[in-house]
């Protein structure tokens, strides 16, 4: 009796966690701003539910430092998504380094550049307004982004068809001479940075905010959704490497059940199918649909 009791309130207290890992591993997918869903479901938990005892977490998971390492390691599954879904691209410059490596030396560094700014305005965080800002001024301003999307022409140039540049390879271009859009520039480099800096507001998507800018920039919808995730790359693999080291340090501490494992399995396997989804959103000109649902969110965000 006394272990069926335990087992019940841990899973219980461990609740949190759960819808946590759910909400990150499958809003990560969408432009809907996962780091806010996490901040809401605190803000709901911790309204109406942190004071039922049998909802207390363990205390490793109360740790701060601990949940954002915990957090971060759940971006494992994103990072292999990614690298799944664009390994048609980068595959060709593993098959003929010697033609490519000048195209990717310059795509290292228009990364580099890019998530650079975005670095700087994170570390300068704390002298920014932006923890200030209501989680619901947020997810309206992705709101916004996404519908801004409608008033952006359709690319009209036809895809596929490799590119005309000759310093590029066939269907591995990035450059944006063989379609007639936007070229990736390193002003625009510093650009996508800026955007991508402006998901630092609480409730305001990357993902959202680094297609969008990407497509205010010029750039097709196709493009603008493989260089928002080429940008969140590096970012993905600095945070993965960050919690692994620190939970091999902590392994002690690390509190694990059947139940998470099982939440942690079927919020992946929904992650990588939502990002495929969101990936045929993009392409078909239709990610704006998710603007209704992130309005509905900013409105329980203020109700809360």
């Amino acid at each position: 009796m006394a272990l069926a009791c335990f087992k019940r309130v841990f899973i219980v207290s461990m609740l949190f966690v759960y819808c946590a890992t759910f909400l990150q591993l499958v809003a990560e997918s969408f432009p809907v701003s996962s780091s806010g869903h996490l901040a809401l479901l605190d803000q709901v938990w911790s309204k109406f539910l942190a004071n039922i005892p049998e909802y207390q977490l363990p205390v490793s998971w109360t740790e701060p430092v601990f949940w954002e390492r915990y957090v971060d390691l759940l971006h494992v599954v994103p990072l292999f998504v990614i690298a799944l879904y664009f390994y048609p691209r980068w595959r060709v410059f593993l098959l003929h380094p010697l033609r490519t490596w000048r195209s990717a030396l310059k795509l290292i560094g228009y990364v580099a550049l890019a998530d650079g700014v975005t670095a700087v305005l994170y570390f300068t965080r704390p002298w920014l307004p932006f923890s200030a800002i209501p989680l619901w001024v947020g997810f309206s301003a992705t709101a916004l982004l996404l519908l801004g999307l409608l008033f952006i022409p359709t690319h009209k140039a036809s895809l596929g068809q490799g590119c005309l540049n000759k310093a590029c390879l066939d269907k591995a271009c990035a450059c944006g001479a063989c379609s007639g859009e936007s070229r990736l520039t390193p002003m625009r480099a510093v650009l996508l940075g800026l955007f991508q800096g402006l998901a630092l507001l609480p409730g305001l998507s990357r993902f959202a905010a680094t297609f969008c800018g990407g497509r205010f920039l010029g750039f097709s919808s196709r493009s603008a959704f493989e260089i928002s995730f080429m940008l969140q790359w590096p970012l993905l693999l600095a945070a993965v490497t960050r919690s692994v080291l620190f939970f091999i340090q902590h392994a002690a501490e690390v509190v694990l059940s059947p139940v998470l494992l099982v939440v942690l399995f079927v919020s992946a396997a929904l992650g990588a199918a939502g990002f495929y989804y969101a990936a045929r959103l993009a392409h078909s000109e239709r990610l704006w649909y998710c603007a209704f649902y992130v309005a509905a969110v900013a409105l329980a965000a203020l109700l809360v």
